[in-house]
């Protein structure tokens, strides 16, 4: 897209009761935010399709296909940060805050980015004013598997989910969230089938995007314009479709 939007989407858990008598999401209202053209000044240049999104407190990172960081303070509306990072091969479609801060005196708890395609690594960075390096890359070993890969961290709960699988069949396998200290002598974790703690699988999702685990949530963008572009709501316990919520219109 040539325009970023953002909007802030209000989720209601426990809003409306289904079926089977659970309580369910429900997307009561949106609202918007700024577009991100407005906050381009002078002497600044976005280069990569924009692409993983993720938010710590008041600051927002987009990370664009390519590496490009794009640091937003959100209550004032401002670019605070244009820098490339060394995830120059990367199309960069997921990113996510963790928990645990790299260094002492980080700016922000390490961001995790989808590499995607290639070694489908997820990069996890540690952010700075100027620049950003990555500290630890996490891998998922499966000779079985050859297609692209997404990363989503839910720091809160401890866990990291790879995402992917063709369409018949998206896959949702869940490790444990490595500590920085878990690493190897490379700075690598390499998990393998053994490592896998669940998988939850789902149908529906055409264009897989970024995505977003909470607890028992996972929140699965779809599309890219002019495509139709859908957002999914996935019962973790259950891989069963909860909502499905239109973005076309923003």
């Amino acid at each position: 897209m040539r325009r970023i939007i953002l909007c802030i989407f209000i989720l209601l858990s426990g809003a409306m009761l289904n079926a089977g008598g659970r309580r369910t999401p429900v997307i009561t209202d949106s609202e918007l935010l700024f577009t991100l053209g407005d906050l381009k000044t002078e002497g600044i240049t976005f280069r990569g399709s924009p692409q993983g999104f993720a938010i710590y407190g008041n600051t927002a990172v987009l990370i664009r296909d390519g590496g490009q960081v794009n640091v937003i303070d959100l209550k004032k509306k401002v670019l605070k940060a244009v820098y490339d990072t060394a995830v120059d091969n990367g199309h960069c479609n997921n990113a996510g805050f963790g928990k645990e801060k790299a260094y002492k005196n980080s700016l922000y708890p390490m961001l995790y980015v989808s590499e995607c395609y290639g070694k489908r690594r997820c990069f996890v960075l540690n952010l700075e004013e100027d620049g950003a390096r990555v500290v630890q890359q996490i891998f998922y070993e499966d000779p079985d598997y050859k297609g692209p890969l997404d990363w989503a961290v839910d720091a809160k709960n401890g866990f990291i989910y790879a995402y992917g699988g063709p369409e018949s069949g998206r896959f949702l396998k869940r490790f444990r969230l490595p500590r920085l200290s878990d690493s190897d002598a490379e700075g690598c974790i390499r998990f393998t089938a053994g490592d896998v703690l669940s998988t939850v699988t789902f149908t529906g999702v055409r264009i897989p995007q970024g995505s977003l685990v909470r607890g028992r949530y996972a929140y699965i963008p779809d599309g890219c314009p002019p495509e139709p572009t859908v957002l999914h709501i996935i019962d973790m316990t259950s891989g069963q479709k909860l909502l499905e919520y239109s973005l076309s219109g923003f």
